[in-house]
This record gives C-alpha cells, structure tokens and sequence, in this order.
C-alpha cells in the first residue's frame, strides 16, 4: 500500500476514510473535507479536481458535494455530516419509502448532471453517496472516474463484476 501522507495541520485523528487512492480529512476550522492522495497517487486526485472543476464551471449540482478549490496536492471538498448510505443503513434498518424514493431521485439526478459533463464515475457504490445535515442524497469519490473517455483509474470488485 502506498505511504500515508497528511495535509498541513492535519493529523490521523482527522481522517474520515481511506480509499484506494489517498484519505478524506476533516479540516475543524472550515468544515470541510480534505482529499489528500497517497505517495504515487496524485493523477487520482488530479482526474477529481479536474472533474469537480467541470462541475463548477458549469453551475454544479446539488446532489454533488461541493467543491471549494485544491488543496496542497489534494482537494478541499463539502463536509456531508451524516456519513455514507451505507453505514446509515447499518443504524437505520427501516428506511421508509419516501425517503427511498426521495434519495433514488436526487442520486439519478446527480448521475444524469455527472453523465451529461462526460464524466462516468468509476465506483458508485453506496460508500460513495453520503447525507447532508437535511438528509439529501450527495453522490462524492470521483478518483477513480473516467473523464472524456479516459480509462476509469479503479476496477469493479469481485462482488460488482459479471459472473464467469
């Protein structure tokens, strides 16, 4: 695995989340998020700035986090507060209808914004979807993405892959 390497006044206590190409931070004093790379992964990092910079450009979305600008070598993100889908649903067992209704809306509109930029996001997974402090639907973690037809950076997992 690659060496760990952490933004200027940050420290491990401040990490959210590890990927396969750098950590997420919380930076306390801006609360905001921090996506710093490991040692060799910096062109990760740089297809996500370049996409979030897209996004930008031509007025963003709502269901995407926002994004402030880079950061050192990484990229200063929107702190959405109540984690990812996945770990909600781990403490949530019950999810009432509208609720599913409302986030399957909101992440097919993120998607449609994300696809009509040229941009294929290269594992949305129920990790890469997290709530905002109004519990909407913020689809994030475009490090692996594909990017005017570019070779996505990550593979599908055993699990997300055709069988045979």
């Amino acid at each position: 695995m690659s060496q760990i390497r952490f933004p200027t006044g940050l420290k491990m206590s401040d990490c959210l989340g590890c990927g396969l190409t750098g950590m997420a931070y919380l930076d306390k004093t801006s609360n905001t998020v921090i996506k710093f790379p490991h040692k060799g992964d910096e062109p990760a990092i740089d297809v996500e700035r370049r996409i979030y910079e897209r996004f930008q450009q031509h007025g963003g979305h709502e269901g995407l986090l926002q994004y402030y600008g880079p950061f050192e070598l990484g990229i200063r993100l929107e702190y959405a507060s109540l984690d990812n889908l996945r770990a909600y649903f781990k403490i949530h067992h019950e999810i009432d209808a509208e609720d599913r209704l409302r986030w399957s809306q909101q992440i097919t509109s993120a998607l449609a914004f994300v696809h009509s930029m040229n941009v294929i996001h290269g594992d949305l997974t129920c990790h890469n979807i997290s709530l905002d402090d109004n519990r909407n639907a913020k689809l994030l973690d475009f490090g692996g993405s594909s990017l005017d037809g570019s070779k996505p950076l990550i593979a599908a997992t055993n699990s997300h892959m055709w069988p045979g």
